[in-house]
């Protein structure tokens, strides 16, 4: 989604997130686009059929909800899309499920036909989905970029025009982009933000934010609201 959008990628590994729920329903909310993927290599594929999932697959995160089912219990539950356009979760908050209430259902717009979308309870995702990706794209969002070839420091000078949230980036060339066995690999990146105060000798440098050293291909820095 990076790389066809331009926007910022982030994953999310579920088991690792205490409120993953509360990360997507956020998604949802700033129309984000998401993913999720089902299994892991060691999963049972035939259990997982019989629940009409598909392991080793991405599915679409299409939205978020808090309901209350018809036995009076409160579910967090996510709507999810199989690509296939069939194929769907035969579980609690599936089509067919006795957890729904006639108002629910109209107010949530559920169809039992075989499109491939269907609602799941955040718990069983934890169960059989291993992460979540969040693609923070949005029209409203400008993007622009500068090329460097080589160097073990870049730094740039950005001006900010307008307070607001803004991510910065540093994006390593693709793994992809060279053959398996090449030996390539990502350099330990990392990126610090200060604020330059005053000028000449009474210039001062105010700490803002930093990320940890990572090898991975693209290294986010997030502020929530930048003066």
């Amino acid at each position: 989604m990076r790389d066809l959008t331009g926007a910022p990628g982030f994953e999310f590994i579920i088991a690792e997130e205490e409120n993953i729920f509360g990360i997507i329903e956020n998604a949802d909310n700033n129309n984000y686009v998401m993913a999720t993927g089902c299994g892991k290599k060691d999963s049972d594929k035939a259990a997982l059929k019989e629940l009409g999932l598909v392991t080793e697959h991405s599915y679409g995160i299409i939205a978020a909800a808090s309901v209350t089912g018809s036995d009076g219990a409160e579910a967090k539950i996510c709507k999810l899309r199989n690509p296939w356009g069939s194929f769907e979760w035969k579980g609690d908050w599936g089509d067919e499920s006795e957890k729904w209430t006639d108002e629910l259902k109209e107010q949530l717009n559920i169809t039992t036909e075989d499109d491939g979308t269907f609602w799941m309870d955040i718990e069983d995702m934890k169960k059989y989905f291993d992460r979540v990706q969040v693609c923070k794209i949005h029209d409203d969002f400008s993007y622009t970029y500068s090329k460097i070839e080589d160097g073990s420091v870049a730094v740039f000078k950005v001006e900010i025009p307008t307070s607001g949230k803004y991510t910065f980036s540093v994006s390593q060339r693709g793994e992809r982009m060279f053959p398996k066995n090449s030996g390539y690999e990502y350099s330990d990146a990392r990126c610090f933000m200060a604020k330059i105060n005053g000028e000449g000798s009474e210039t001062k440098v105010t700490y803002i934010k930093g990320t940890k050293s990572m090898k991975t291909r693209d290294t986010y820095l997030e502020v929530d609201e930048l003066e």
